[in-house]
């Protein structure tokens, strides 16, 4: 759903192809990922990412140091409740200085996050 939906919208396809590096990884491969991966920044990614996991279907970006910047459960998007644009643009926004537009709940995210 989140593919023909959100995903699939043309600013959001053109911010995922100008700034980001995009993958699928099902969270219950993560944990394999993490003990049998050769190189250690892949495991240590894996690590992090199995950590902060939402599920079902959780959305995270990375910075290319492999910090994680945000995320959010895809039911979050799904629902209306959140952006996907927004989520793509936090980081950016953050960097600039500039606050998170006024329909982005970050309550809402954080209470997600466990925060």
């Amino acid at each position: 759903m989140l593919r023909a939906g959100p995903l699939s919208t043309p600013e959001v396809m053109e911010v995922l192809g100008r700034d980001y590096v995009t993958a699928w990884v099902l969270g219950r491969n993560l944990p394999i990922i993490a003990a049998e991966a050769g190189d250690p920044h892949v495991r240590a990614l894996a690590v992090r990412a199995h950590q902060s996991y939402l599920r079902p279907v959780d959305s995270q970006i990375y910075s290319p140091a492999g910090e994680l910047l945000d995320h959010t459960c895809a039911n979050a998007i799904l629902s209306g409740e959140e952006s996907y644009l927004e989520l793509l643009e936090a980081p950016r926004r953050e960097k600039q200085g500039e606050p998170a537009p006024s329909g982005v709940s970050e309550g809402a995210r954080s209470a997600q996050r466990g925060g």
